[in-house]
């Protein structure tokens, strides 16, 4: 058990989420009946057709919550269809990446997926939780070797100029509907060796960042200041947290292999701001069940 904090940083996010997107993690992420009474709020204080980008990314779980959202509903047509969108969106990502995975794997690269796949596996299915772009983590040596290979194989490097004045900037390469974000370490994870180390290796030969270090990395992006609210990393923290079965704590972490991780990336503080940002945004978690990341 990770002692108290007194970390502020929960407060300010708190301060940072309106009303409306408050309801909206409850509705889709707290247990029924406040879910439910959340979801009716924000009906009424919302018209659909104004929602943001935030919103948007969130509005997905509903079309599975049906325990919340009635079916003569008439946005449920419209969730469902932002569902769809995310399914199509998302596996037109992770198929046209495929090839570019393979050449690197077969090239002797070792990659490591940071986000897309952890969180494609922490939620009940990918299509509720949009992916804009496919990140892998390349390690630094191979960094050069790797970029030639994907570029042989017709991906186009957009921010070439930007790469050159700053070498540890990600780099971002696009093939006709598919994107990829390279990076030679992992945003946000202060120990490069470490996540290496713990990560898994999947069937298909690839390593993805252990379900520990997902919920690190979550839970400080969650806290981190952008153009958009940061509601849908509080989100993605709620599901990778439900994934290892962690117990909720209101001043420590609650879960000894998350807090060793935490206290190795040197975010102990962040993270339990975070799990306690989480916490009193949503209340009581929904239960989830068919968990696929452990």
């Amino acid at each position: 058990m990770v002692p108290r904090s007194r970390d502020s940083s929960s407060t300010d996010v708190d301060a940072s989420v309106s009303r409306h997107h408050r309801l909206l993690l409850v509705a889709t992420l707290s247990e029924t009946d406040p879910a439910r009474q959340a979801w009716s709020q924000w009906r009424e204080a919302v018209v659909f057709d104004d929602v943001d980008q935030a919103s948007a990314r969130l509005l997905p779980i509903l079309a599975l919550r049906t325990d919340v959202i009635q079916i003569d509903d008439p946005l449920l047509g419209r969730i469902r269809g932002l569902y769809r969108k995310a399914w199509v969106s998302n596996e037109r990502l992770f198929t046209a990446s495929q090839d570019a995975r393979n050449a690197l794997i077969s090239a002797g690269i070792p990659l490591l997926h940071v986000e897309a796949v952890p969180l494609a596996r922490a939620f009940v299915t990918h299509a509720t939780r949009p992916i804009h772009d496919i990140d892998v983590c390349i390690p630094r040596r191979s960094m050069h070797l790797a970029l030639q290979v994907l570029e042989d194989q017709g991906w186009q490097l957009r921010n070439r100029g930007l790469i050159t004045r700053s070498f540890h900037r990600p780099r971002h390469l696009i093939r006709g509907g598919g994107r990829l974000r390279v990076i030679d370490s992992v945003p946000w994870l202060g120990a490069d060796e470490s996540v290496w180390e713990t990560s898994n290796l999947d069937e298909s030969g690839e390593r993805v960042l252990d379900a520990r270090d997902a919920i690190v990395h979550a839970a400080v992006r969650s806290l981190q200041p952008g153009q958009q609210p940061n509601i849908h990393r509080v989100a993605d923290l709620v599901r990778l947290t439900s994934t290892v079965g962690y117990r909720r704590a209101a001043h420590a972490i609650d879960d000894e292999r998350i807090a060793a991780r935490a206290e190795t990336h040197g975010s102990t503080a962040t993270v339990i701001a975070a799990l306690r940002a989480a916490d009193r945004l949503i209340g009581p978690q929904a239960p989830r069940t068919g968990d696929r990341y452990a």
